[in-house]
């Protein structure tokens, strides 16, 4: 099976549980503090992607590690991936649940580019600005480029609001040159 679709299959049935349960944002932060725990230790994921390993073994290390503290829900998540061989989707299952949970909540991220960092005032109002556009809340990731001579680029949804001085002069160069 296609990776993406298997990221897509467990992470709406994950969330599909965590609604069921009442327990959508509680499941978010878990599988951000067991994705956390994978990157920081990850001999423990090569641990349970071992095929010789048999998945009872790997469930037990698991339940060794995990029991407590995680939520039910989490722990027999977790158990299915092992038991179905699917840990190797888990990176995908985690920024697919992310990207269900913000769809769900009316939540779409993007990008503001500048060639300084933006405060965190001035960005709010980018933000608010963009929202309003796409009919959504904006969340917007501040990264910087150099390579602007001033103004920002905003990605949001795959569309482009170019409002960089740099757009703006080759406006005007090509306008000057329709006109020759």
């Amino acid at each position: 099976m296609d990776p993406l679709t298997v990221a897509v299959t467990y992470a709406t049935a994950l969330y599909e549980a965590a609604e069921d349960s009442g327990s959508v944002k509680e499941t978010s932060e878990e599988l951000k503090a067991l994705q956390e725990v994978f990157e920081a230790n990850p001999m423990l994921k090569r641990l349970l992607l071992v095929p010789t390993i048999p998945a009872t073994e790997k469930k037990k290390a698991a339940g060794a590690v995990f029991e407590g503290r995680l939520s039910d829900i989490m722990m027999n998540f977790l158990y299915i991936l092992i038991e179905k061989r699917r840990i190797s989707s888990w990176d995908g299952i985690v920024l697919t649940y992310s990207r269900i949970k913000d769809e769900r909540d009316g939540l779409t991220k993007g990008i503001i580019y500048s060639v300084i960092p933006i405060a965190k005032s001035k960005l709010a109002a980018f933000e608010e600005e963009v929202g309003s556009l796409f009919s959504k809340s904006v969340k917007l990731e501040n990264r910087i480029d150099e390579s602007l001579l001033g103004g920002v680029r905003i990605y949001v949804e795959g569309k482009l609001i170019d409002i960089s001085i740099r757009h703006k002069l080759e406006q005007m160069k090509q306008a000057m040159l329709e006109k020759q």
